[in-house]
């Protein structure tokens, strides 16, 4: 599932971050810049074995248990509802992110 929006199937990763993100996340991320989060396609980009290390040790929920730390809502829902018009999930992505 996706780390922000827990749609199910994500195919895009925050290497840097350490969570699987929907393509719509992904876009976002990306719009943060490298220096927030750095995206990359588990289907279409090479993972060196470092970096498959990094994603095996943190993951979705561990980083997720400390980006949602002391926002109880969000951490209840799981996230955003992967419905939810983009602009919405903007302000909560970059909310939890920078």
């Amino acid at each position: 599932r996706c780390a922000d929006c827990n749609s199910q199937d994500p195919e895009w990763a925050s290497v840097n971050l350490g969570i699987l993100v929907c393509l719509e996340c992904s876009g976002i991320h990306r719009a943060m810049g490298v220096h927030v989060s750095r995206v990359r396609s588990l289907l279409l980009d090479s993972w060196e074995p470092s970096l498959c290390e990094v994603m095996k040790t943190l993951g979705n929920d561990k980083v997720n248990e400390v980006y949602l730390d002391g926002w109880r809502d969000a951490a209840h829902e799981g996230g955003i509802n992967p419905n939810a018009p983009r602009e919405e999930k903007e302000r909560f992505v970059r909310a939890k992110y920078e």
